[in-house]
């Protein structure tokens, strides 16, 4: 396997940890903005949004760099790929 193919595996192989360590961190930090404001379920629900918005904005940032990658390489036979 090239170099490259690896890089690739490991990148999307992150992306699910990115995205769940995303949500949970928004959720774990309006969960306890909630408890100490007691101000349920909002804070909660708005850092959960914050924390998809996150993880969207690093998949899309991982994706562009992926394209980015695929250019620089050139057009390929995909039977080499």
């Amino acid at each position: 396997m090239e170099k490259n193919q690896w890089r690739d595996r490991i990148l999307f192989s992150v992306l699910p940890t990115e995205i769940a360590f995303d949500v949970l961190i928004g959720a774990l930090i309006g969960y306890y903005l909630d408890k100490h404001f007691s101000t349920q379920p909002w804070l909660f629900i708005v850092f959960i949004l914050f924390g998809i918005g996150a993880a969207v904005k690093a998949v899309m940032r991982d994706v562009k760099k992926y394209q980015e990658s695929l250019k620089d390489q050139g057009p390929q036979d995909m039977d080499q790929r």
